[in-house]
């Protein structure tokens, strides 16, 4: 991973650079640069993952998947905020899906 290229994701928004700008160096030497088309990126309800996400461009949405199927939208969330942060402190499963839109 090009570090030029995580820098460049930091600076391109300002709410994200203000998120970042006393993290560790190693912290943000670890950090990757993905994109994804609209509704590529999904975390799933009830699943744990690995990592944890900073949204640098774009917007997700959180969700609920009710008994019945539907989908139940608790928030949208837009640019500069964390994703699993959370669920990585307590270590538990995802307690709602997310979805780029």
């Amino acid at each position: 991973m090009n570090i030029n290229e995580v820098y460049k994701a930091i600076n391109s928004n300002e709410r994200v650079r203000q998120l970042v700008k006393t993290a560790p160096l190693n912290i943000i030497e670890q950090m990757e640069v993905k994109k994804f088309d609209t509704k590529q990126f999904v975390l799933h309800q009830g699943e744990s993952y690995q990592n944890t996400y900073l949204l640098v461009n774009g917007r997700v949405k959180v969700f609920l998947n009710s008994p019945s199927g539907k989908q139940v939208v608790l928030d949208v969330y837009n640019s500069g905020v964390f994703l699993g942060e959370q669920e990585a402190i307590i270590n538990r499963p995802y307690s709602a899906s997310i979805i780029n839109i």
